[in-house]
Parts: C-alpha cells; structure tokens; sequence
C-alpha cells in the first residue's frame, strides 16, 4: 500500500514514508528475531542497539516488542500472523514517547 491515511485525525492522503512518521497513526514495531543463545548477549548494549535503530528510522512507533527465541518453529510460526512467542528466551518490551523516541524499556525472561 502506498498511500495510507492517519485514522481519525486527518483525511490526507499520506505516503508510507509520511504514514509511518506521523505520531497520530499508532504504529507498533512487533519482531521476532530467532538466535541460536540470548544469554550469550549483552542485553544493555542490544537494548541501545534495537533504540538506535528505531531512532535512526525515522518511523513513530507507541508500541516496540521483540522476542528472542531460539525455538525456529516457533519462529517460523510468526508468519502465521501471531503476535506472540510463548517460547522465547528474552522480550523486550517499550512504550516510545510522543515523539517515538525509547526513553525507557525493559526486558523479561521466559
């Protein structure tokens, strides 16, 4: 979809690009990222690594989950169009400010 319109607040049409950085659209960043040992990761500097890299895209998220699964089917599963995986190792878990800037996360363990 190219064009896409921020629900509620205007009836613009918007590129993808302007859609994503509008605060009004409530975009939520949901991943999963498999990996063979998360406990062999730092998790502050993976933090500041998934913070630098939603900062540098320019997109407003209000909402940024990422599981660290080492289980592939359950990861292969995600396609499947579920939001969660019941048998991840880590989850890092923010709620951007207005701006779409992390200012404070933090991670669970299964």
């Amino acid at each position: 979809m190219t064009e896409q319109t921020a629900r509620d607040y205007t009836d613009e049409d918007l590129s993808f690009e302007d859609f994503m950085a509008s605060p009004d659209t409530f975009n939520r960043l949901i991943a999963v990222i498999c990996v063979e040992d998360a406990e062999s990761y730092d998790l502050d500097e993976l933090a500041q690594m998934i913070i630098d890299e939603v900062d540098d895209s320019g997109y407003v998220f209000d909402m940024v989950r990422i599981d660290f699964t080492d289980n592939a089917d359950e990861f292969a599963s995600f396609t499947d169009r579920r939001v969660a995986v019941y048998d991840y190792q880590y989850e890092f878990w923010a709620e951007p400010d207005e701006d779409g800037h992390i200012t404070d996360y933090s991670w669970s363990q299964d």
